[in-house]
């Protein structure tokens, strides 16, 4: 029997690895921070990627944590010097907090404690891609896949963004750098699906397909629409 309590939600993610390492808290901060690093949300400032947030714009991605809880994590971050705060805001009264991860210093923290392992699990990236589970609060899907030299089978999990005005449009970066090469009304595409879906209740298993589905059902009106005005103008001209 199902329960509600049991991921039908969106899940949290993170490495246990990271968690052991820095704190169960600090681990759900940081991960979902690097979420939005990696996100078109972030800002360039420095040479570094950041984002801004209050920390009741932080508790609204955490409801389960208080404020004071979420201020405390942030500080612990911050003296593990894994984290980096600033201040970028045009408004000299405006005091929202920017934030940043310092991925030197995790690199140094998973090559020391890579040292302490007989293997080492993942290297950290910079903020510009994705390791294995980057995406801490979005859809995932995961497919088998065997290794013919090895004969093991191990899972690929593809992180799939939320986009459109009502976030339930799903697509992976490689599909989304599809969509922008191959049209360039892309983002109308995209809210168009949006839109309909949220509307109508209807769901579609893969919203790439879907798109590009559209797109050719568009290009077949239209070539039809523009065939038909081709006859009637040549009726009109024997008339």
């Amino acid at each position: 029997m199902a329960s509600k309590l049991l991921i039908d939600d969106y899940p949290i993610q993170v490495l246990p690895k990271l968690a052991k390492e820095v704190g169960l808290n600090e681990a759900i901060f940081l991960q979902q921070l690097h979420y939005w690093l990696s996100g078109k949300s972030a800002k360039s400032k420095d040479g570094k990627k950041w984002i801004y947030n209050t920390y009741e714009d932080w508790q609204k991605q955490f409801p389960f944590w208080s404020v004071s809880t979420i201020k405390r994590t942030i500080s612990s971050l911050e003296s593990k010097k894994l984290i980096f705060k600033g201040n970028y805001n045009r408004a000299g009264f405006d005091k929202t907090i920017w934030y940043s991860v310092d991925y030197d210093e995790l690199n140094r923290m998973n090559q020391r404690v890579g040292q302490n392992e007989p293997t080492s699990v993942s290297n950290w990236t910079d903020g510009e891609g994705h390791n294995e589970l980057t995406n801490t609060i979005d859809y995932t899907e995961t497919t088998s896949e065997t290794n013919k030299d090895t004969l093991s089978s191990h899972k690929i999990k593809t992180v799939r963004h939320k986009y459109g005005e009502y976030n339930n449009v799903l697509l992976t970066d490689e599909q989304l750098s599809k969509l922008k090469d191959e049209y360039t009304d892309y983002e109308k595409k995209i809210e168009n699906l949006s839109e309909y879906m949220e509307t109508s209740g209807k769901k579609y298993k893969n919203h790439y397909a879907t798109i590009k589905k559209w797109a050719r059902n568009d290009n077949v009106q239209k070539t039809v629409a523009k065939e038909r005005t081709s006859v009637d103008e040549v009726w009109s001209d024997i008339q």
